[in-house]
């Protein structure tokens, strides 16, 4: 069953994926820094394979939306959060990252991460910190260039690595879209 909150003034904010209006989504990202350039395909991919939350107005419409790269067990990265000009300054984007740190099937989650470049005020109000460099940290960023060898679906690396087939990297899907548990 999906989590909904219901905000003041109507406002709700709810993880059902059926709700998501992908177009708005893809147009809505499209003029953003983080993920410019990015042909449509691979945001479906990736919303499709995150917990995701949507922000809809009183009429219904989606008025924003976040999502997270999580195993809701340990690990959570926090990204794609975005609320649309027309409903910013009513405190839907605080409401939507309130929502996301309390989800009910993200309470033993321990280590959150987020990247951003302009809102770091939002996110201090939360705990979140700059990242301190630590041996232990460790990350891998592709360029563009290095990833043109990939298909489009779950394919293995064209960098001469041998590694089984990722065809089936796609978990079995519950009815709300999330991954069945074991």
């Amino acid at each position: 069953m999906p989590h909904t909150i219901s905000l003041p003034d109507g406002y709700v904010i709810s993880d059902d994926h059926a709700r998501l209006n992908m177009d708005l989504v893809h147009a809505s990202l499209t003029g953003e820094y983080w993920a410019l350039g990015r042909p449509r395909t691979l945001p479906e991919r990736s919303w499709a394979n995150c917990l995701c939350l949507g922000i809809y107005a009183p009429d219904g419409a989606q008025v924003g939306f976040g999502r997270l790269l999580t195993d809701c067990t340990f690990r959570a990265h926090l990204a794609d959060v975005y609320i649309l000009p027309v409903a910013r300054g009513l405190g839907l984007g605080k409401a939507l990252v309130e929502t996301i740190l309390a989800h009910p099937e993200l309470t033993t989650v321990r280590n959150w991460t987020l990247t951003t470049a302009d809102a770091q005020g939002l996110y201090a109000r939360y705990g979140f910190r700059p990242g301190e460099a630590d041996s232990k940290w460790m990350t891998l960023d592709r360029t563009p260039v290095e990833l043109t060898g990939r298909s489009e679906g779950c394919a293995e690396p064209s960098r001469g690595l041998s590694l089984p087939s990722l065809a089936g990297c796609h978990a079995e899907r519950g009815p709300e879209g999330r991954p069945k548990r074991g």
